[in-house]
């Protein structure tokens, strides 16, 4: 994953604030409800992945392959498939956000 799509979610999680509130109940549920998916794939994200190659251009975020074939590799396994499942739920909360947020007559150029 690039490194500025990481943290560019990380950048995400302040717009729970109340100065990005939508006043409208729908949209701003389902907003929740996509930012909650993004903290919760950050914290996946934050527990095992780094930097691949740090002078090599984009960055890129990957697991650290030297859990392979180790003692650890169960738990490398668990935390793979942790952020592939929480992966897959940022992209379906992601998706429902948009389509309610176009269902209640919104219009954006930025999402």
């Amino acid at each position: 994953m690039p490194y500025e799509f990481a943290r560019s979610l990380d950048r995400a999680e302040y717009l729970n604030g109340p100065k990005y509130k939508i006043y409208n109940p729908k949209v701003e549920a389902a907003k929740e409800e996509f930012l909650n998916a993004v903290y919760s794939f950050n914290e996946i994200c934050i527990s095992f992945l780094s930097v691949d190659h740090p002078q090599r251009k984009p960055l890129m975020v990957v697991p650290p392959f030297d859990w392979r074939n180790g003692p650890s590799e169960a738990r490398y396994r668990e935390l793979l498939s942790n952020l592939s499942d929480h992966a897959a739920m940022l992209i379906n909360k992601y998706k429902l956000f948009v389509e309610v947020y176009k269902s209640e007559g919104f219009i954006s150029d930025k999402i």
